[in-house]
């Protein structure tokens, strides 16, 4: 603590914004991961990923 963004910025040669986005996030949610559920969701059960794959080796 005590450093300020700008500071911070320019010891790890980043953009002033990103260093904000990121103590936003850790403030908001206890961590800078990535979290699970984001992106699209699977199409095909793996089941049916299964089957496609026996097929297509034939």
């Amino acid at each position: 603590k005590g450093n300020g963004y700008k500071k911070i910025a320019k010891m790890l040669n980043i953009p002033r914004d990103t260093i904000g986005s990121i103590i936003r996030k850790f403030k908001a949610k206890g961590t800078v991961e990535t979290l699970p559920g984001h992106g699209r969701k699977k199409m095909l059960t793996s089941t049916a990923v299964s089957y496609l794959k026996r097929k297509v080796e034939k």
